[in-house]
C-alpha cells in the first residue's frame, strides 16, 4: 500500500528494491572503473610533472653553479691582484734593505 510505512512489503516491492539495488551496483561498478582510469591519468600527470620539475631543477642548479664559479673567479682574481701587489711591495722593501741576493 503506497504511503503506508507499516504495511508489509510485497513481492513486487521486493522486486522493485532488487531492481534499484542492481542499478546502484551497476552505477557503482561504473564509478570504480572511472576511478581506475582517473588514477592512471593522475599517475601519468604526476610522473610527467616530476620529470619536468627535475629538468627545471637541473637547469637552475647548473645556472647557480656557473654564477658561483663567476663569483669565485672574480674574488680569486681580486686576491691574486692583492697578492701580486704585496709581492711587489715586499720585493721593493727587500731591495732597499739589501736582503735580495
Amino acid at each position: 500500500m503506497k504511503g503506508d510505512d507499516t504495511a508489509p512489503a510485497t513481492k513486487a516491492d521486493l522486486a522493485l528494491l532488487k531492481e534499484d539495488l542492481n542499478g546502484l551496483r551497476a552505477d557503482f561498478d561504473g564509478l570504480k572503473e572511472d576511478m581506475r582510469l582517473w588514477k592512471a591519468e593522475i599517475q601519468e600527470f604526476v610522473r610527467t610533472e616530476a620529470e619536468a620539475t627535475r629538468r627545471y631543477f637541473d637547469v637552475v642548479a647548473e645556472r647557480l653553479h656557473h654564477d658561483f664559479l663567476g663569483i669565485f673567479k672574480d674574488r680569486t682574481e681580486q686576491h691574486s691582484d692583492k697578492l701580486h701587489d704585496h709581492e711587489r711591495r715586499l720585493t721593493t722593501v727587500e731591495r732597499r734593505l739589501g736582503l735580495v741576493i
